[in-house]
């Protein structure tokens, strides 16, 4: 059997409902045995340094000079990514920073996500494979890079967009990005390259750019024989099934769930007893607040409560 890595993600207080429940689905299959690392957002981690008080598997990994490192990278070839008030997902280059940590193998999972199924595929796969993805991404590559770009097919063929993945899960090894690397491919962003991006998203056009520019060797293991061929997982899917404290799609187990594109407000106002129409909510609410009322918010339980069987007794 592959030997296990770290999984990381990246939060900060707005999304500290959703990494809770993140958290959660993990102990959920490996109690306390699965090391994860939260890479910082920004400084704003007072809820999430309380709640990982009730997950002992979890630590914030502030390292300033591997962060300083992505930063820095950032700001050179994507400053207009780095205004806080024109970026959206503001620091969400930072989960770049799981390239230069330890140990060497990693999974990397957005605070909005759960996983639902054990890891033994990514790590068999990271054998072989300096990359490992899990994802459709490539039904809508116009979101990674621009498809009317001549550079798009130049730089990485005509079958660009079956390499393309979504940056909210993927795997990897660390030091896959050595200095010199880097260098060189700033030195190409900043000479015209940086043109085939797409506007929006700071980080997935990113670190596509880097991975395949970077000459990275990758599989998908959504489109090729595995566990998961054709299995999906974006929220969005209507028609998947849930079975327990997991989805299955067809009668096949998701490996993780991705609710892209549901605003971070949603889950807060869900958790704070608010009625909002977030698909697979039932399956959030478990993991946010099946565990125990020491991760519920203080004053909010037997309202919270009533949501849940409200919304349990319709579905």
């Amino acid at each position: 059997m592959s030997s296990r890595g770290t999984i990381y993600t990246l939060a900060n207080d707005r999304v500290a409902d959703q990494l809770a429940a993140l958290l959660a689905s993990i102990e959920h299959l490996y109690g306390a045995s699965q090391p994860v690392r939260i890479l910082p957002f920004d400084d704003d981690l007072q809820q999430i340094r309380r709640l990982l008080n009730s997950f002992s598997f979890a630590s914030i990994w502030d390292d300033a000079e591997v962060l300083a490192r992505w930063d820095r990278f950032m700001a050179r070839v994507r400053p207009e990514c780095m205004d806080p008030k024109r970026t959206r997902i503001y620091g969400g280059h930072r989960k770049l920073a799981a390239f230069d940590g330890e140990p060497r193998r990693f999974v990397f999972m957005d605070a909005d996500t759960l996983l639902l199924d054990r890891l033994d595929a990514i790590w068999s796969a990271l054998d072989q494979d300096a990359v490992v993805c899990c994802d459709f991404q490539h039904r809508h590559a116009e979101h990674v890079f621009d498809p009317e770009s001549p550079l798009t097919e130049k730089l990485f063929g005509s079958d660009w967009r079956r390499q393309v993945f979504c940056s909210g899960f993927f795997a990897g090894h660390s030091g896959a990005f050595p200095d010199r690397l880097l260098a060189d491919l700033e030195v190409r962003l900043l000479g015209g390259e940086r043109d085939l991006f797409r506007q929006g998203g700071p980080d997935q056009p990113l670190i596509n750019y880097l991975v395949l520019r970077g000459g990275l060797d990758t599989v998908n293991l959504a489109i090729t024989e595995s566990p998961y061929q054709g299995v999906g997982s974006w929220a969005g899917s209507d028609h998947f099934e849930l079975a327990e404290k997991r989805l299955l799609d067809r009668g096949r187990p998701l490996l993780y769930l991705h609710w892209v594109g549901y605003p971070s407000t949603d889950f807060r106002a869900l958790c704070r007893g608010k009625a909002v129409n977030l698909p697979y909510r039932e399956l959030f609410l478990s993991h946010r607040f099946g565990s125990g009322g020491n991760r519920q918010p203080a004053g909010r339980l037997d309202r919270l409560s009533g949501l849940w069987r409200r919304i349990r007794n319709r579905a």
